[in-house]
């Protein structure tokens, strides 16, 4: 929306609103590619700034947990019938993991401290593999919070605040999205008036404020 109402090629086309010919479209192209060509400085400038923090995720998006061991799968899933399909490549996984730091180092300038696991995938297993690799934290849904503390131990507001696990003596931090929350600010609001939708999602920030107030972290 910014650039259609400030590029006057782009703001020509939506007028026109029809017919539109070949050299209509390699314009929309051309603008394209323009725009997503400032996404990477842009957010390097807003890191510089120490405005906003950069993560990463493994470098081609794999599963990490399957690549450990696609048995895993029956940790959650124990009806699977895959012991014949079985595959265990961890070696893969930390390549991922490394591949990815490399890359954000190289256009960002700096080595990562989170990392948001492809899909929010997760598993034991690749606790080490992201802790040794350099990362301090990792963030996945909270579904996978819930179904991994017994009902009984839940107290509170368990979903705002961090967790810490140790595998084979490497920690990392965890933290878990509201999923609702997430979904609206992914799939909701982009359909919203801009003012209402930050209302909404500033007032959601306040009512979480304020529920979590006063709890020990």
């Amino acid at each position: 929306p910014f650039f259609l109402n400030t590029d006057s090629a782009l703001k020509e086309l939506a007028i026109k609103g029809k017919n539109y010919k070949e050299k209509d479209k390699e314009v929309v192209i051309a603008k394209q590619i323009e725009i997503l060509s400032k996404i990477v400085l842009k957010y390097k400038k807003l890191s510089d700034m120490g405005q906003i923090e950069l993560t990463t995720t493994p470098f081609y998006h794999p599963i990490l947990p399957l690549l450990c061991d696609t048995n895993i799968a029956k940790v959650s899933q124990p009806d699977l019938s895959i012991d014949d399909l079985r595959f265990a490549y961890p070696e893969d996984a930390q390549a991922q993991v490394k591949k990815a730091i490399a890359f954000h180092k190289e256009h960002f300038g700096i080595e990562p401290k989170g990392m948001w696991p492809s899909e929010g995938s997760v598993s034991e297993n690749i606790i080490p593999i992201i802790a040794k690799a350099g990362i301090k934290w990792i963030a996945t849904d909270e579904g996978i919070l819930f179904r991994s503390i017994p009902h009984s131990k839940l107290t509170g507001y368990p979903l705002y605040k961090p967790y810490r696990i140790v595998k084979d003596g490497n920690e990392l931090d965890i933290i878990f999205r509201d999923h609702n929350l997430s979904d609206t600010i992914g799939f909701v609001y982009s359909k919203w008036d801009p003012n209402v939708a930050s209302e909404h999602f500033i007032s959601k920030l306040r009512e979480i404020k304020n529920n979590v107030a006063g709890e020990q972290t």
